[in-house]
């Protein structure tokens, strides 16, 4: 008599699984493994079960006893007898695959689940880094009480001062001699030079072909220093550069721009790059080249 345990260790022994025999039989896997458990419960009728046995065993090359091989002389029963008891070959194999599917994404659920910790947590800190950043005070006057700070370096001579004491001169001189004639009233543009620049260290520059209009100026300092920039309408402005932040002046041509270490900008004109390398200057003039 062939039993349940004669099927498991005959599929064991081949290293075959349920599912495997299952496809072979077209049983599904729970009738393969019924039939393993000698349980009935899975099938209409003992004789029912007793033909997907002899299936089986066929499957595994048991031999059947004449006794067991029921009225059917054909050893192994068309499978179109056993549609009824049968689930569907593809539902089987779509079940099976779910199960894989499940045991993958069980698998891989804690890595899913620290990656979107973990660039959740990186883009939170990213947004408090941005915030902070807008937060900072964009003012550079220095503070009111006398002390100044160590990371702040204060010109090397009062330019602000002396532009707006040289104006009040200027106006003084001439509301006292309105009619003179040796008085010469000096342009915004030239008090703008004087103010930020040494004519003695002052170099003339003119890009070659540029490609940009003539209306800002761009520039980055190797180095943290006070850079001080005017253009021809007489507007001026002072630039603590420091080496993380470029900075931009927009303005109308020509310009002067003056730092303290001239040579260690990076200053872009009409498009181009301001070549200072080898130039003892302290301040440099960016006059407009026509775009051709």
């Amino acid at each position: 008599m062939i039993t349940g345990s004669i099927l498991k260790e005959k599929r064991e022994a081949l290293n075959l699984l349920p599912y495997d025999i299952a496809q072979i039989t077209c049983l599904s896997t729970n009738q393969v493994k019924a039939l393993e458990a000698d349980d009935i419960s899975l099938f209409y009728s003992a004789k029912i079960r007793q033909q997907c046995l002899n299936r089986v065993a066929l499957a595994l090359g048991i031999t059947i006893p004449a006794s067991e091989a029921g009225d059917e002389e054909a050893p192994t029963p068309p499978a179109e007898s056993l549609l009824n008891i049968n689930r569907p070959p593809d539902l089987s194999v779509m079940s099976y695959m779910h199960q894989e599917l499940f045991a993958i994404e069980r698998k891989f659920r804690p890595i899913m689940i620290n990656a979107l910790l973990a660039t959740s947590v990186l883009l939170f800190a990213n947004f408090l880094a941005g915030q902070e950043e807008t937060a900072k005070p964009t003012s550079l006057i220095p503070p009111t009480d006398g002390k100044i700070p160590p990371t702040v370096a204060l010109p090397k001579a009062p330019i602000a001062a002396n532009h707006a004491l040289g104006t009040l001169q200027l106006a003084k001189d001439i509301a006292t001699n309105p009619i003179a004639d040796d008085v010469r009233q000096e342009t915004s543009a030239t008090l703008t030079e004087k103010a930020c620049a040494d004519f003695a260290n002052l170099l003339e520059v003119q890009v070659e072909l540029p490609i940009k209009p003539a209306n800002k100026v761009y520039f980055t300092s190797a180095i943290p220093q006070n850079i001080c920039v005017s253009d021809a309408s007489g507007t001026l402005q002072h630039f603590n550069a420091s080496t993380k932040v470029g900075h931009v002046f927009h303005g109308m041509a020509p310009f002067i721009v003056s730092a303290e270490h001239l040579e260690l900008l990076a200053l872009f004109f009409q498009g181009k790059k301001v070549n200072l390398n080898g130039f003892q200057k302290t301040a440099v003039k960016l006059t407009e080249h026509p775009i051709l």
